[in-house]
């Protein structure tokens, strides 16, 4: 059997080998020459990982090799996520916590443990490594060609570089910048391959202000090796013509210190991956005859060669926003700028569609507009991933005997089978924990269990728990051990009421779903901790003492996609509305921007005396994010709507739905949102236009993205619209309105619709005074229902050719009054 190739395992922990946590509490406990040489040997896995892909299918003593590889991997990821979970236990402040560690009582027991894992698996690396001499062979002269392809110079060709500006300008004012305490000071350009750092050099190296200000500058690709002698013979080549080929290291510093001396002068190091301090520092003592002024730039990937040359604020590359990353593609793509808006709305999804149109993935969940929210992956590609996967993935069944040790990934197969339940449990049970040390992922969904039933403790690398559809109360204790947690779900845990108080030791935890759990009754304490959370569908707000208030959203600024904020009620009202408005203000939302729909929700309560002032402070203090897509408000009592409710406010805003305010009198002005497609409202009891006075003239396009609207519940409406202008008698069109819905509006007595060129659906339905009703041109139409509706006494059609669905019911008074133009 083919054997899944871990190059994406292997590249994320090389990645891990150059954070700070890594490298400062590596070097803290004395194993950083060791980390090293496991990472070296890594990047020569990944080269044997190339040649073997291509002979393993032939070749079974291959396949054995790369399973060997695939498991050390798995051993290296375990032990630097140790260290990880050693820096986010303090905050995040690495330097404070190594000082910290050091000083603790744990010191010694920890290096001894952590330097004992640390030779067995770089041993183990080592026998692995030596196994496949050909390759390595292979390897080196792949590595020798691809280091010479890689090699770069001082020239770069401009016509057009896209985003760097602000980063060229920054970095030149620090090299002319004076300097009075060095004869050379250090500047970095930090970012991960393929940002630009080179280019950026390149363009700094350039600049006039660069030329006129050096009087010498010096451009040397050094790459992995860095080699010091090798360093200075390019230095010295590149400002005289001196035969140093031959020369020794003092050879090498005589001639430098003389061609150096008194001359100010620009040295870019390109590419550079060493972070040995004796190394910079035997390189330095070879250019110290230069003038003050002098500067050293290098470009890395890792911020510790920055940090080991005294940089505290290298220049960090980011990557380019949304526009700018278009810009670049439509240089590439689109040179002259045609076609460039068709390429931008094509592009984006025509991979994804590529592989929908093939059956790779199928709509899974959509939401109440229709759209489509998430895709599962089809049957036959799961069943191939978990084939290659092997012996990583475990499906519980009733025909289990035996269990691997090797198993990462263990989940149920939920079988109609009436021995389910004592199935299941039964299988539970032989989860061991013991045997089940290196699991990354456990599905234990739909399960329908009180207890979970088993120990989390010793699953420390766990990354994702499926703990959904569970009868869960309460969570197990033993889960905030889960040091290296990720992804947390809860969804459809109908009985479960409360987190662990300690969810903040969580310190991993990106996810947490937790949507159709309607008996949560808050959020523990310190979950604003959590800092990396990026999804967090419910924040339940709680009354009483140790409960989340909404102050701990304020930092957690990377939540993306739903946010529901509910049991508002509970807010601080006691103090005023100064105190409501202060305390929903400390929840930040303003500042989360990537939160595509927020939903903010009051229960039920008692004193409705209370409701007013105080709920339009707390929702004044919600001021989302301008980039919002969706709105919802529910339970909402205060008279009228927040200021921030408005189309400069709210520039995106596409969807809203406003449910049970019922004492607003008045609507925002909806009709001035661009991009508004849905709207939604229902039980806003004093609500009686839609659409008041637009002040505007006739030719004015209102609504003009609108396609689906529905009011329902709506007591007190008389119309869709109500001009008080004289001069304004037309009703406001409704260029792109699809489908319109009326339910429980029974003071509506007339309907007389605007043009509406696009509406295919039509429902009006219990409005019990509504006495005419009278459409104006729909060709698109194809579907009308009006029901119950007493009083209805004249309907006038206009010629619909494609109406395939009429539905007129339990109107008594409508006989033959039906015209049909």
């Amino acid at each position: 059997m083919v054997v899944e190739i871990p190059f994406g395992v292997i590249a994320a922990i090389i990645l891990k080998f150059g954070t700070l946590p890594v490298q400062r509490i590596g070097a803290a406990i004395g194993v950083a020459k060791q980390l090293n040489e496991l990472k070296l040997n890594l990047d020569i896995m990944i080269g044997l990982l190339v040649d073997a892909e291509e002979k393993q299918v032939e070749n079974h003593a291959v396949q054995a090799w790369l399973r060997m590889v695939k498991d050390v991997a798995y051993d290296i990821d375990d032990l630097l996520d140790q260290f990880e979970i050693h820096q986010l236990q303090g905050g995040g402040v690495v330097a404070r916590k190594v000082s910290a560690f050091l000083s603790s009582n744990n010191q010694y027991v920890f290096s001894f443990k952590m330097s004992g894992k640390v030779k067995k698996i770089k041993k183990k690396v080592d026998r692995i490594v030596k196994q496949n001499p050909g390759m390595l062979n292979r390897i080196q002269c792949r590595r020798e060609l691809e280091r010479s392809l890689r090699e770069t110079h001082s020239s770069v060709f401009t016509p057009n570089i896209v985003g760097r500006k602000q980063d060229k300008k920054e970095m030149i004012e620090r090299l002319v910048s004076v300097d009075n305490e060095e004869t050379f000071s250090m500047a970095a350009i930090v970012g991960i391959g393929g940002m630009g750092k080179t280019t950026l050099a390149q363009l700094v190296y350039n600049d006039p202000i660069v030329v006129e200000y050096f009087e010498l500058k010096i451009w040397v690709y050094v790459s992995d090796l860095f080699d010091v002698k090798l360093i200075a013979k390019n230095i010295l080549q590149s400002v005289s013509k001196v035969n140093a080929e031959n020369m020794n290291l003092q050879g090498l510093k005589i001639n430098l210190h003389e061609e150096l001396r008194e001359k100010r002068c620009l040295v870019v190091l390109d590419d550079v991956w060493n972070d040995d301090v004796q190394k910079w520092d035997q390189l330095k003592s070879l250019l110290m005859t230069v003038k003050k002024g002098s500067k050293i730039l290098v470009t890395t990937r890792n911020d510790r060669v920055a940090s080991v040359m005294g940089i505290r604020s290298p220049l960090i590359l980011e990557g380019l926003d949304e526009n700018q990353s278009w810009d670049l593609f439509a240089e590439i793509a689109f040179p002259n700028g045609l076609f460039l808006e068709i390429g931008k709305e094509v592009d984006l999804g025509e991979y994804f569609e590529e592989l929908l149109s093939r059956s790779m993935f199928e709509v899974f969940e959509k939401d109440a507009y229709d759209n489509i929210l998430s895709y599962t992956v089809h049957d036959v590609f799961h069943d191939l991933a978990c084939t290659v996967m092997g012996s990583e993935v475990l499906i519980l069944e009733d025909n289990m005997r035996e269990i691997s040790s090797q198993v990462r990934h263990v989940s149920f197969f939920k079988s109609m089978n009436l021995k389910w339940k004592a199935l299941k449990d039964d299988l539970i049970q032989r989860i061991e924990p013991l045997n089940f040390k290196r699991l990354r992922v456990l599905s234990l969904n739909g399960c329908k269990r009180q207890r979970l039933g088993i120990s989390l403790e010793k699953l420390c690398h766990l990354r994702y728990l499926d703990l959904s559809y569970n009868d869960l109360e309460k969570l197990p204790e033993s889960i905030t051990t889960l040091k290296c947690l990720q992804t947390l779900r809860v969804v459809g845990c109908e009985n479960l009421k409360e987190f662990r108080e300690d969810t903040r030791k969580l310190i991993s935890l990106r996810h947490l779903e937790n949507h159709g759990c309607p008996r949560l009754s808050h959020m523990p304490c310190g979950i604003g901790k959590l800092t990396m959370l990026r999804s967090l569908p419910v924040f339940v707000i709680g009354n009483g003492k140790k409960v989340g208030r909404l102050s701990e959203l304020k930092w957690l600024n990377g939540l993306r996609g739903e946010l529901s904020i509910v049991n508002l009620e509970n807010v601080n009202v006691r103090g005023g509305a100064a105190a409501a408005e202060l305390e929903s203000g400390e929840a930040n939302l303003r500042a989360k921007q990537h939160i595509q729909f927020l939903r903010l929700e009051w229960g039920k309560r008692d004193g409705e005396a209370m409701w007013d002032e105080s709920d339009l402070s707390v929702l004044e203090g919600l001021h989302p994010p301008p980039n919002l897509e969706g709105l919802c408000i529910k339970g909402y009592a205060g008279c009228r709507f927040p200021n921030w409710m408005s189309a400069s406010s709210l520039r995106n805003l596409a969807a809203v739905n406003l449910d049970g305010c019922s004492r607003c009198q008045t609507l925002p002005c909806f009709v001035r949102f661009r991009f508004l497609k849905y709207m939604e409202l229902s039980d806003l009891e004093k609500v009686d236009y839609i659409v008041v006075d637009h002040h505007s003239s006739n030719d004015t396009i209102l609504f003009p993205a609108l396609r689906k609207l529905s009011l329902d519940g709506m007591q007190k409406l008389k119309g869709l619209w109500r001009m008080d202008s004289p001069t304004n008698h037309r009703p406001p069109p409704f260029p792109h309105l699809s489908q319109l819905k009326l339910r429980h509006c029974p003071d509506l007595a007339s309907l007389p619709l605007p043009p509406t060129p696009l509406l295919s659906q039509l429902e009006i339905g219990c409005c019990d005074r509504l006495a005419s009703l009278e459409l104006h041109s729909c060709p698109c139409l194809s579907k009308l229902q009006i029901y119950e509706c007493p009083s209805l006494t004249s309907l006038l059609l206009p010629p619909s050719p494609l109406l395939s669905h009429l539905e007129i019911r339990s109107c008594c008074r409508l006989l033959t009054s039906v015209q049909l133009s």
